[in-house]
């Protein structure tokens, strides 16, 4: 037998062997496998519809990539690529498509392509504010330039809309999707400090880039993070009009162009949404914020001629009474002290003056008279198209409504909002039970449908029998819109429930010395877990009152 070679003997250093041993055979990059099985670089068995890899592992398998639809060049001819269009119809199609060399990898590409077919049409179903391109067209033509728009998208993408319940609280399924998400996201951030470092982010995208980023934060509800988004946008939205409003007429060479309407209603919506879960500025920013939503308003007219006149002008109302609720609140109580929401209803009469709370009530009952006759229409056979939208219309008018009547009434004529109460639940019941494209199809949605509204009536007026419907809703339905969820938003209302209803037999309504009144929700999305605390009064006293706090986890 040989003596073996010594490392002398041979000429090479130890560390060289050592490679040599390491060393596998290479072979061709393999192009085929499931999305999942790609992403992590491992060998797949190619099995349909799940690889055996992923369900071993007990991971979800993502599926396979369609092969990419490419024009041959012939002579005398250009390469035409196909335009990427969402399939929800009547969204318009992004007017060019990005070149795949755009993409460093083929998860990239893939989860472009789903933010294109499922969740701009999802993001853009139902949104009864406007009719808003900002998802099927605008963020789409901005990602062809801006780095930070497209990863952002691509990252949007990789979220699992359709079971953001699963996703939220099972954190070890769909890991290949996830790590996409948030690499994505974080190269959107990363993007986005570059551009505008050495400044070549323009003010419209770094609105666009806010609006992008609030919606991954909501998605995973990181409240603070996403009402710093929202603000931060809202204020460079302000600024973009303003800047534009003192161009020149005549002057085109630097002029930009208009700020779109989707993008300045969107941004309307999401603001409403942040301050009722609780975000706040100082009171001069809050009535400098109303001032501006006040002259942005045109005067209600005796009759609405479109869907789209009684939206934004039913939005303009609601935005501004909720900074004017702000602003006063924060008159009273320090801004230090801890942040409420609006759930917590708006300050009897004898706490704060009304004379603006009534202009504001009186706004809404002249609008409520002039979207009569939409609403009429859209009841009837002929309505049928426009019947989901003017629903979800209707029901944030009738939500918005009892919150501010909250504080203009007393407890003894309160009572007589039962009709109210009662149809926000019939018109929540009556959305998600539509057959077709649902307005719960996909558990994720960054507007307003039903959740806030049936929220209002669980925490208001403690009507007992429409709070118990609250409840059993929100148990059986997992869903996010904004920052309000059903899970624990549902456990919340259930546990203020128990607490005012001890002793009670059959009475309609909760007794005014056993209302708990919530101050502050304090929600941990780590532990997923609500810090509640509140104030009840003291049965049989006027003036005492006692501190309640618990625990919710969900």
């Amino acid at each position: 037998m040989a003596a073996p070679t010594s490392e002398i003997e041979s000429g090479e250093a130890p560390e060289q062997l050592a490679s040599k041993k390491r060393s596998r055979a290479k072979a061709p990059k393999v192009r085929t496998g499931c999305l999942t099985c790609k992403i992590r670089r491992v060998k797949c068995d190619e099995g349909k519809p799940a690889c055996k890899r992923c369900i071993r592992f007990g991971t979800t398998c993502d599926g396979y990539l369609q092969p990419r639809h490419e024009t041959k060049i012939t002579e005398g001819k250009r390469k035409v690529q196909r335009p990427i269009e969402p399939k929800q119809p009547g969204i318009l199609a992004l007017c060019r498509s990005l070149s795949s060399n755009q993409f460093s990898n083929d998860g990239e590409y893939y989860y472009f392509r789903l933010f294109c077919h499922q969740t701009a049409p999802q993001l853009s179903s139902c949104t009864q504010w406007t009719e808003s391109q900002l998802w099927s067209k605008i963020v789409l033509q901005a990602s062809e330039t801006e780095p930070c728009i497209r990863h952002a998208i691509i990252a949007i993408g990789a979220l699992d809309f359709k079971d953001w319940a699963a996703w939220s609280s099972k954190p070890e399924l769909a890991s290949a999707r996830r790590q996409v998400a948030y690499h994505e996201y974080h190269r959107a951030i990363l993007a986005l400090k570059t551009g505008i470092a050495e400044e070549r982010i323009d003010l419209r995208t770094r609105i666009l880039a806010c609006v992008l980023f609030a919606c991954f934060e909501s998605y995973h509800g990181n409240k603070n993070e996403a009402v710093s988004q929202i603000f931060a946008g809202t204020e460079m939205v302000g600024e973009y009009l303003r800047v534009k409003a003192t161009e020149e007429p005549g002057n085109t060479t630097l002029s930009r162009p208009g700020l779109e309407e989707s993008i300045y209603m969107t941004f309307v919506v999401v603001e409403i949404q942040a301050m009722t879960i609780g975000g706040r500025k100082c009171k001069e920013w809050h009535a400098e914020r109303m001032k501006n939503s006040r002259a942005a308003m045109q005067p209600i007219p005796s009759e609405f001629s479109t869907l789209q006149e009684a939206t934004h002008s039913l939005a303009l109302i609601i935005l501004g009474s909720c900074h004017w609720w702000l602003a006063k609140r924060n008159t009273m109580f320090s801004l230090a002290a801890t942040h409420a929401t609006l759930v917590e209803g708006v300050p009897p009469s004898d706490e704060l003056p009304t004379s603006q709370l009534s202009i504001f009530m009186t706004e809404l009952e002249q609008w409520i008279v002039a979207f009569k006759t939409l609403w009429r229409r859209a009841k009837s056979r002929q309505g049928e198209a426009i019947f989901k939208k003017a629903a979800l219309v209707r029901l944030f008018y009738l939500s918005s409504y009892l919150w501010l009547a909250s504080g203009a009434s007393n407890s003894q004529v309160s009572h007589r909002f039962t009709r109210e109460l009662e149809e926000v639940i019939h018109l929540s019941t009556t959305l998600m039970e539509l057959p077709g494209d649902s307005v719960i199809d996909a558990s994720f949605s960054l507007d307003t449908r039903i959740v806030l509204p049936l929220t209002i009536v669980g925490f208001f007026y403690r009507h007992r029998a429409c709070r118990r419907r609250v409840i059993d809703i929100f148990s059986k339905l997992s869903r996010r819109e904004g920052l309000w969820d059903t899970l624990w938003t549902g456990k919340v209302i259930a546990w203020v429930a128990q607490q005012e209803e001890v002793g009670l037999t059959d009475e309609e309504y909760v007794p005014d010395d056993a209302v708990l009144r919530v101050t502050s929700l304090d929600t941990d999305t780590v532990k997923r877990s609500t810090l509640v605390c509140g104030v009840q009064n003291v049965r049989g006293s006027k003036s005492k009152t006692g501190l309640r706090e618990t625990v919710i986890y969900w």
